[in-house]
């Protein structure tokens, strides 16, 4: 049931809500850069909940990146905190997988973008803590954005009574365990996102299953980076998600050519390192993970061709792969709100206590 006036905005239709609060499809009446937004706002006044939501609000501000849903306001209304953030149309991952189905390249392409966004994250100093598809929200395009930083951390520090926050099905042992927080600990979750979008299962057991057990016609070459994703022992595990994402970029282009990422039809972002892997065959699969230094390089967009622009690679090009597809670079938000606004607004509720949150 629609709300006429709440805040400022009026709110459409309920789209969701959980133990934290709820989320509205909501439109404000006279910022028309809020005319379209997905408004969360918690169920009660003040405590841990209003915490929660600041907590997001703070996590979401520092980042700004093209697969991260971008904040556009937060506030109070009614004594209670408020979080709007973009709208996407598209469903989540988890709903697009279960109800189309998704190609290796396809999986393998959007597990790069949401791999990035994982990666800027940890740039950060932040952890994401809950990576699954159902957090990974689609725009109409079919290009991902990772959502849902309820429960983000500060890396390597668990805080009170964060150790077993998140999902257990996509959560690492050592966060299970001690509230560990590293970047390998969101590389598992990746791994298991991977594995289940290749498989159609999450992996089980002590080991799980190598994902060719179940997944034969997988490339070895990804199933190699997936299996190591998984390992149980964080040491063994990709160390960053930019190394889980350099990895899995060499041994899908070995698999599929160059240009896959484009033929797969989902416009995704990726920064030279990762574009010049995925363009132009270099080397075969790697049979474990490469370490990754980061480089002044490493965040620098890329331009890819305009629709109708000579093809490169393969096709009538140079001969080592299928034709390049154009692609589509999301442009940064420029409506999104920078963490000095998320500070000014968030003034109100500075006495807040930090406290993770998640459905």
């Amino acid at each position: 049931m629609a709300v006429d006036d709440w805040g400022g905005y009026r709110l459409v239709e309920r789209v969701g809500s959980g133990t934290f609060g709820e989320v509205w499809r909501a439109s404000h009446r006279s910022r028309p850069h809020l005319r379209r937004v997905a408004l969360k706002r918690a169920l009660a006044t003040g405590g841990a909940r209003t915490a929660d939501l600041l907590d997001e609000a703070r996590a979401i501000a520092a980042l700004r990146h093209e697969h991260v849903v971008a904040l556009r306001d937060v506030g109070e209304h009614d004594g209670r905190v408020y979080v709007a953030m973009e709208m996407m149309d598209g469903g989540t991952l988890r709903a697009l997988a279960s109800q189309r189905g998704l190609l290796a390249d396809q999986a393998c392409a959007l597990l790069l973008a949401v791999g990035e966004a994982v990666d800027h994250g940890h740039r950060h100093g932040i952890l994401h803590g809950d990576v699954k598809p159902a957090n990974v929200l689609m725009t109409l395009a079919g290009g991902p954005k990772l959502g849902d930083f309820g429960v983000a951390g500060t890396l390597g520090a668990p805080g009170p009574g964060r150790a077993a926050t998140g999902t257990p099905e996509y959560m690492a042992p050592e966060r299970a365990r001690d509230g560990r927080s590293t970047p390998a600990t969101d590389v598992f979750s990746l791994g298991v996102m991977l594995y289940e979008l290749l498989s159609g299962r999450r992996p089980a057991g002590d080991p799980a299953l190598p994902l060719l057990a179940l997944a034969p016609a997988v490339p070895t070459g990804v199933a190699e980076v997936c299996d190591l994703s998984i390992a149980r022992d964080p040491e063994r595990r990709p160390q960053t998600a930019r190394a889980f994402v350099l990895a899995l970029a060499e041994a899908a282009t070995a698999a599929w050519g160059p240009g896959w990422v484009d033929a797969a039809g989902h416009p995704v972002h990726l920064p030279q390192p990762v574009r010049r892997v995925v363009t132009r065959y270099r080397r075969p699969a790697p049979a474990h993970w490469r370490p990754h230094r980061p480089t002044a390089e490493d965040d620098a967009p890329t331009v890819l061709p305009a629709p109708g622009a000579p093809a490169r690679g393969g096709g009538g090009g140079d001969g080592e792969g299928p034709a390049w597809r154009s692609g589509t670079v999301l442009a940064a938000d420029a409506g999104s709100a920078t963490p000095a606004t998320v500070a000014r607004l968030l003034g109100a509720a500075a006495g807040a206590d930090a406290a993770g949150v998640g459905d």
